[in-house]
């Protein structure tokens, strides 16, 4: 249904379920001057949902948080509040209500009497919300003076509220009235105005939203990092399970490796290589991540972030002192920058490192030798007979 052409008569902002409209005696004029023939009309009434441009850039950007709360962009992260924004926010949710067409016949063309009369009078129209029963016209009774519906309830009349209606009253107007007097606006023109006026209201939010941007990156920046530590996590993890693992019998006499032993530390060895190969990766992607923040473009992971991330590297590359093991000082991963230039093309070499770090870290810690007692006891090695 096309309404761009349609006149506006009446519009509120203020309607409540159950109450009547604030308005009467609005005065419509047909598009030309009646000369007999039988009289067309359609009556449209429309619950408008129109949304400011500030409003809607606000309410994407607290879309676009409630995304990252809990969610990393690019790393498996889950846009479905983002879509559900974006079709929550499209700038027309008009729902109709009410839309009724008829014609009124001024008696010379239908022989069958059952046409619309068009003469002087009020014209009652209702809306039915079940649609497959009559509309109980004998049940009411209009007031001629207000033109509203009533209905009896235990002997007193009440206001009808149980559907939408409206009363249209025909009225012959003297020769000479001023056409000006029944201007409308078309529903277009009106539209126009109506965001016009929305925007002008709500342009205070323009700046709410460039701080909710700044939130959005803080949040999206702090996903980023938690990722990044948990992936480190992972990676240490399995680098000193894989190098606990023994590889070699510390006294071949006594005990041999088992074959799955030596399985099990290739496997870890793997897994960690994998995974210290990937961290690479992650890092990178994160670091390449960008973000429009009030129109400027602006990397998402921040740098205090990427400082964070490199601490986090350091304490593991250097975690013990000993005068058999030389510290590894922080200071060879100053920066993102020089980590992303040392190892983003060459992470099978970084993944390497880790094994090797994690194997220097084993042996400074490990105290004592282990013996092929407690290895048969771990289930790890078998007695030489």
């Amino acid at each position: 249904m096309d309404v761009s052409t349609a006149k506006v008569i009446y519009f509120s902002e203020d309607v409540e379920e159950e109450q009547d409209l604030n308005f009467n005696n609005i005065v419509l004029q047909a598009p030309e001057v009646y000369g007999g023939n039988p009289v067309g009309v359609q009556l449209i009434v429309l619950e408008l949902d129109r949304t400011s441009g500030p409003a809607t850039a606000l309410l994407e950007t607290l879309a676009r948080l409630g995304e990252a709360s809990n969610a990393v962009p690019n790393f498996g992260a889950d846009n479905t509040l983002l879509q559900l924004g974006a079709t929550l926010l499209s700038n027309s949710h008009d729902d109709t209500i009410f839309e009724y067409r008829f014609v009124l016949d001024p008696g010379t063309a239908n022989v069958d009497g059952e046409a619309t009369p068009f003469e002087e009078g009020r014209y009652v129209l209702g809306r039915n919300e079940r649609r497959r029963t009559e509309f109980r016209w004998e049940d009411l009774r209009l007031d001629h003076n207000t033109g509203k519906l009533y209905e009896w309830i235990g002997g007193q009349p009440q206001a009808f509220i149980g559907e939408t209606y409206m009363t249209l009253s025909v009225v012959k107007h003297p020769p000479g009235t001023t056409a000006s007097y029944y201007a409308m606006r078309d529903f277009s023109t009106f539209q126009q105005e109506l965001e016009t006026a929305l925007d002008a209201r709500d342009a205070p939010l323009s700046e709410v939203t460039g701080r909710v941007e700044g939130i959005i990156r803080r949040t999206q920046s702090g996903a980023l990092g938690a990722s990044l530590a948990r992936d480190w996590e992972a990676v240490v993890t399995r680098a000193r399970l894989a190098v606990s693992i023994p590889e070699s019998s510390p006294d071949p006499t006594k005990c041999s490796i088992l074959p799955t032993t030596i399985e099990s530390r290739e496997v870890t060895q793997f897994q960690a290589f994998q995974r210290a190969m990937q961290f690479v990766s992650d890092f990178a992607e994160a670091r390449g991540q960008k973000i429009q923040i009030e129109g400027e473009t602006s990397d998402l992971f921040e740098v205090r972030r990427q400082s964070d991330t490199m601490t986090l590297l350091g304490s593991y590359f250097a975690p013990f002192s000993s005068s058999t093991v030389p510290i590894i000082p922080r200071e060879t991963l100053l920066t993102s920058e020089e980590f992303m230039t040392k190892f983003e093309d060459k992470s099978d070499e970084f993944a390497a490192n880790v094994l090797s770090e994690a194997e220097r870290e084993f042996t400074a810690s490990s105290g004592s030798p282990v013996t092929c007692d407690q290895l048969i006891e771990r289930g790890l090695a078998a007695p030489v007979t």
